[in-house]
């Protein structure tokens, strides 16, 4: 997959990824755009094992800020760096947008959200909604990318299906990936507030959601 051409012609990418991928795939997007100016919220991992993981494949972070959302879970108040923001859980959303806002305002170029699915054991879907329409519109408003991580999990499933219908025009496109995983990428925001979407999840075909969206259209 090729992150950089993707963002030559979408402003949001979600990219879902099964467990067995999730590593694979985050060296490989980082790697990609370490040239970049990179604000990497991680609900996922902590920032210490995020950052060695990433030095360890050889790439440099001297261009990423870090929003830490796990780490006070366990660590209680650990202090911030030069280049890491803590907060207290993944639930804590107000905090962790008012960081993304303080960081984007800066000039980062792009926004890593690992990962969305870590967020629906402490705040209702509908907050996590509101909360990725928020963050999309305030990276739009600095011109940066997007790229939203999620597991395949019926709850994620279930929030992408709804964030499609927020948005007026929708286009479906197929798109085959190395070794036949299945990865979600969408653009939920561009600049005209399009959402495109590739690789519709077999279940979402199975009840008619393709169809449905297809009628909105017409």
């Amino acid at each position: 997959m090729d992150i950089q051409k993707e963002f030559e012609k979408y402003q949001t990418c979600m990219l879902m990824v099964p467990s067995h991928e999730y590593h694979k795939n985050l060296i490989h997007v980082s790697k990609e755009l370490s040239h970049n100016k990179i604000c990497y919220v991680t609900l996922n991992k902590t920032y210490e094992s995020l950052k060695e993981l990433l030095n360890k494949t050889g790439i440099k972070t001297n261009n990423f800020v870090f929003i830490d959302g796990i780490s006070r879970t366990f660590a209680g108040n650990k202090a911030n760096t030069n280049d890491c923001f803590f907060v207290p859980s993944p639930g804590h959303l107000k905090e962790l947008k008012e960081h993304i806002e303080k960081c984007l305002s800066k000039r980062y170029d792009i926004l890593i959200l690992d990962s969305l699915a870590n967020t629906f054991q402490h705040v209702d879907k509908s907050e996590i909604e509101k909360f990725t329409k928020d963050i999309m519109e305030m990276a739009q408003k600095h011109s940066a990318k997007t790229i939203l991580y999620t597991t395949p999990s019926i709850s994620s499933r279930e929030l992408f299906w709804e964030m499609c219908f927020m948005f007026p025009q929708i286009h479906i496109k197929k798109e085959d990936f190395k070794n036949n995983e299945s990865m979600l990428i969408v653009d939920i925001m561009d600049l005209e507030g399009v959402c495109n979407q590739t690789a519709f999840p077999e279940t979402a075909k199975k009840k008619g959601i393709i169809g449905k969206i297809k009628d909105k259209l017409k």
